[in-house]
């Protein structure tokens, strides 16, 4: 009658639980989505708040598939593609939005469309287009500001310091405030000789914010900033069209992390100023000082690099196909950006020809995800990781991505692979979990309460220390129930009594909301086969759900089964019957439903897809309820 352990040994992804809030509902696909109004303001909604599954770009895709001319959607394509450096797709956006608002003949009333189109022309090498673009933009009203200041650098660049001091002044008069345009100001004033002047706006600035570091080096005050700030000031000269001093903030930069203590204490930039000061070279027209700089760049430590400006991705561009260490930051950027081919070949550069170890296996690594999580080829992944695991046979975290592989691919020989790597496996918390629940099945009950109480779960920064939610009492819960089946009824009930208290050692606490039924459910069962008839009876309606006379069991999950056969050992047939009855119609209309991304766990590795564990969670319920309806035949 209790052989449903399962409903707490398993791994449960479902996103509904007895007791538990509903998830919010997923927005309704872009194709059922009834206006262009809608689909703007959906993806905008999506961008704010990101949700698993859901891309702003699809929503925003769909209205201009509608309507071509939308210029509120081109727009926000445009923005989205810039981000990841897909500049072309982005001009192309921002042109069809263009070409609608200036259909009529008329200076547009909205000037962002020309202010991301003169900015992103800028950004590509082509300043006079970029500064009709940014001119069209100061015409409209609410850009005037943001427009005048990226026109006014443009100019500055280009050496045309009358235009840009008055662009410039034109922003001050609107915001005598702005930073940006007072700095740049004060450049243009210091190249006409007017160092007082300069000097003035300086030193306004620094009254309001004493730690902006492109003024006070203008000032010539002191810098007191890590590398990472003294790259973003050589990057503001290298706009402002004054690459020498780029390249002496670049070598402050450097200056500044080689000061650093320790490898903690460093930015991890090192790598990226080599690049930028190999552009800056290149640029000039000093090709043997570029080449050197890239030479270094290689060789510099790679640990805590990590491109996140758009100018990083484009001195790593910059840089020869061949040039592994910039192939492999890339690869990164790519993948974080949504650049899936891009980010596949650039790994697979670096895995195949890095001469350093560790960077092929990240590099692998990266190609493994990518197989599995864009190309839904998951054998192609597994030999990924297996070449990397020969390279780094003692890394804890690429045992812990292999064997979710091969769970994924239903593997066997799992608790072998495990047990033969134990020193690896009680590194972490997550493996060390997956080893208690196997042993747990393999019969080694004793084994894993071992492991589970002789650590303290969840204590750690790693990534090891952080396992998916409820999966520590899942694998307890399973454990207990283990040790409480083959032990008397006053050993059982100990048991029982231990899982619905779990240690703090596990890191983890039961939700006061949760109902465990099948813990209840089976304490019940031993307390009555004890004798303590009324304390069976507590626990019985407990995991029933029962409050008076009534049964609330708003929420359908694989507790639910338990919940029947409380009520049925308590002898309230009629309510088992409708309960059950209600389950079995809460299945049938879940299954009807497409999955959503709620389905799945999050911090989960290598997940099955949504749907995949909504139908293997909708089966198991299928068949506990099989299962209690031939128990009750035959009983």
């Amino acid at each position: 009658m209790l052989d449903d352990s399962a409903a707490i040994s398993a791994d449960s992804t479902s996103g509904t639980s007895r007791g538990s809030a509903a998830p919010p509902p997923p927005p309704p696909a872009p194709e059922d989505v009834a206006s262009n109004d809608e689909l703007f303001l959906l993806g905008l909604h999506l961008e704010e708040r990101p949700r698993s599954g859901c891309a702003p770009e699809h929503y925003w895709e769909e209205a201009v598939w509608r309507d071509p001319g939308d210029t509120r959607c081109h727009v926000a394509l445009a923005r989205s593609l810039a981000v990841a450096a897909r500049f072309d797709e982005a001009e192309g956006h921002l042109r069809s939005a263009i070409e609608r608002l200036t259909s009529l003949g008329v200076v547009p009333a909205d000037g962002e469309a020309h202010h991301r189109l003169g900015e992103l022309l800028a950004r590509q090498g082509r300043p006079e287009e970029a500064l009709e673009a940014l001119s069209t933009a100061r015409r409209a009203r609410t850009w005037r500001v943001a427009s005048g200041v990226a026109l006014g650098r443009l100019l500055l660049a280009a050496d045309r310091l009358e235009e840009a001091e008055a662009v410039l002044r034109e922003v001050r008069a609107i915001d005598g405030q702005h930073a940006r345009a007072t700095v740049l100001l004060a450049v243009v004033l210091r190249r006409g000789r007017r160092a007082q002047q300069s000097r003035a706006l300086l030193e306004s600035v620094l009254a309001r914010d004493p730690l902006d570091h492109w003024a006070r080096d203008l000032a010539g005050r002191p810098l007191d900033a890590d590398a990472d700030a003294l790259l973003d000031v050589a990057l503001e000269y290298r706009d402002a069209g004054l690459p020498d001093d780029a390249l002496r903030l670049l070598a402050l930069a450097l200056a500044a992390d080689a000061a650093r203590r320790t490898p903690a204490e460093r930015t991890g930039v090192v790598p990226l100023v080599h690049y930028h000061a190999a552009l800056l070279h290149e640029r000039q027209g000093r090709p043997d000082q570029a080449r050197a700089a890239r030479r270094i760049a290689q060789q510099a430590p790679l640990e805590g690099c990590r491109p996140v400006r758009l100018e990083d991705v484009e001195a790593l561009e910059a840089a020869d196909a061949e040039d592994t260490t910039a192939r492999f930051l890339l690869g990164g950027w790519y993948s974080a950006v949504g650049r899936v081919e891009d980010a596949f070949a650039a790994s697979w550069s670096a895995a195949a020809h890095d001469p350093r170890a560790w960077v092929r296996v990240v590099a692998l690594r990266a190609l493994a995800a990518a197989s599995c999580t864009a190309y839904g080829d998951a054998e192609a992944g597994l030999a990924y990781l297996e070449r990397a695991r020969h390279l780094a046979p003692g890394d804890a975290g690429l045992l812990v991505e292999y064997d979710r592989l091969r769970v994924l691919l239903g593997h066997e020989g799992r608790l072998a692979l495990l047990e033969e790597n134990e020193a690896l496996v009680l590194e972490r918390d997550d493996l060390t979990l997956e080893y208690a629940a196997l042993l747990v099945a393999d019969g080694r009950a004793g084994r894993a309460q071992g492991l589970l109480l002789g650590r303290v779960l969840g204590q750690g920064e790693g990534p090891g220390s952080r396992v998916p939610e409820g999966r520590v009492l899942e694998v307890w819960d399973a454990t207990m129930i283990a040790l409480a089946d083959a032990s008397s009824p006053a050993d059982a009930l100990t048991f029982l009594c231990a899982a619905l208290a779990p240690p703090a050692c596990l890191g983890e606490e039961r939700p006061p909301s949760a109902v465990p039924a099948g813990l209840l459910l089976r304490r019940g069962a031993a307390r009555a086969r004890l004798g303590d008839d009324a304390g069976a009876a507590d626990d019985w309606e407990a995991a029933a759900g029962l409050t008076g006379d009534a049964v609330t069991a708003p929420h359908y999950d694989e507790q639910t089964v338990s919940a029947i056969r409380a009520l049925l050992a308590l002898g309230r047939r009629a309510e088992a019957d409708r309960l059950t009855t209600a389950f079995s119609e809460w299945i049938d209309e879940e299954a009807a439903i497409p999955a959503t991304a709620d389905w799945t766990r999050p911090g989960e590795l290598y997940p099955l897809e949504p749907q995949q564990q909504k139908d293997a969670l909708l089966a198991r319920c299928r068949e506990q309820l099989a299962a209690l309806a031939e128990e009750r035949r035959s009983g």
